[in-house]
């Protein structure tokens, strides 16, 4: 009788469905008291993915993905950490994705390090999260500063500004952005002169003393590397002080649909800049996710809606790569995987596991009263990520 009650239990278990099996579950974090529009976007990004893979069929023998998310409090690195500790501790969460400000996600990653925890960082760029303080478990899909520098001191190069003005917010993505922008810039014109240097808190710009100072200088060109409402508040009391007038002025991050829509018509027509052409991108790929995004939400993706969507389809990949939430599994064949995203095919580096993504780069337009890039020109990563030899020179500092 007890062999006939085991017999039956195992033949009903064994005869579900897929659709029966555990869920498979990943942490993601997104600031949204810091950058609210951003963290929505992004948001909007990972469950439209969620959602698309599940409809599917989901990930391997039938497994769900559920994302559970996290707003990190105040947004600060001790409110993101408790949120970690959270996920990780009491729900078992093995995998964890997102977190937007560099400064936070080197104190995920370190977290992650320290606990064994796979950690797939979407956005943002400082360098040392693939070198100096990468690791066996980090990963990121956006594109690091190094690439910032290159392609910005390439287009600075190509102008006649010869002085230069520096912007940014003062915690570790404006400091690691500038130095890659002054390095760069320095080893391609070496005459090249930087007037000085202007630090404000992140979120906190108080534009007019700023632009004051700078406008003492008259430099000829102006670098920015400020968002969400100091990007805003920067342009418009440059318009108000004329202060853009004749200047070459490269916006690090003023293109991004997230910093063009806040602005309208006021935004800052000819700035060099990145951006995210939503409706120029031909891939097939993206024509499928920008239908289905606009269908959802009935608007447009921003750019951290573009990074949240492919961050989940390069952990889905990774997943069913490996059949396994095991972090050290799928680390060590995430080193070198190509994942199939709306840019086309990306490659996660086995090195310094940073994907090869690219950037689209061009100038600020505004067109009947909309903000737009033009003139924009894809710039592949495999052109300007460094070398093997300038990645182990890096990372030997860690």
């Amino acid at each position: 009788m007890r062999f006939l009650i085991i017999f039956c239990v195992t033949f009903i278990f064994s005869g579900l469905p897929a659709h029966a099996q555990e869920p498979i579950k990943i942490g993601v974090i997104s600031e949204h008291n810091l950058w609210a529009q951003m963290a929505t976007n992004q948001k909007r990004g990972v469950d439209l993915a969620v959602e698309e893979i599940n409809r599917s069929g989901g990930l391997y023998d039938g497994h769900k993905l559920e994302v559970l998310h996290r707003d990190g409090g105040s947004g600060t690195p001790a409110d993101v950490l408790r949120d970690v500790e959270d996920l990780v501790q009491r729900e078992g969460i093995r995998i964890l994705a997102g977190a937007g400000p560099d400064n936070i996600g080197l104190a995920v990653s370190d977290y992650a390090r320290r606990n064994k925890v796979f950690y797939l960082k979407g956005i943002n760029g400082t360098n040392k999260h693939i070198w100096q303080e990468g690791h066996k478990y980090a990963f990121r899909f956006d594109v690091p500063n190094y690439m910032y520098g290159k392609v910005f001191a390439e287009a600075a190069a190509k102008t006649e500004a010869q002085t230069w003005a520096l912007v940014a917010p003062d915690y570790e993505f404006g400091r690691s952005v500038v130095e890659d922008f002054k390095t760069a810039l320095k080893d391609t014109k070496p005459d090249v002169k930087f007037t000085q240097e202007q630090w404000f808190p992140a979120t906190k710009i108080d534009a007019g003393p700023v632009l004051q100072s700078v406008m003492r200088d008259q430099p000829d060109g102006i670098f920015f590397a400020g968002w969400g409402s100091d990007a805003v508040q920067f342009v418009r009391e440059g318009h108000k002080r004329d202060a853009f007038k004749d200047k070459t002025v490269i916006g690090v991050l003023t293109g991004q649909p997230e910093q063009l829509e806040a602005m309208g018509e006021e935004a800052p027509a000819g700035w060099i800049t990145q951006g995210y052409p939503y409706d120029d991108i031909k891939n097939p790929e993206h024509i499928k996710f920008l239908e289905s995004y606009r269908n959802k939400y009935g608007e447009n993706p921003g750019w951290f809606s573009f990074v949240g969507y492919n961050m989940i389809k390069s952990l889905a990949a990774v997943i069913n790569s490996a059949r396994s939430t095991d972090p050290d599994e799928l680390a060590d064949i995430m080193a070198g995987l190509e994942v199939e995203t709306t840019a086309g095919t990306v490659l996660y580096r086995a090195l310094d596991h940073q994907s090869n993504l690219g950037l689209w780069v061009g100038e600020i337009a505004v067109k009947e009263g909309k903000p737009m890039l033009s003139n924009w020109e894809y710039k592949s990563g495999d052109l300007y990520y460094p070398g093997d030899d300038y990645v182990k020179q890096q990372m030997s500092k860690n």
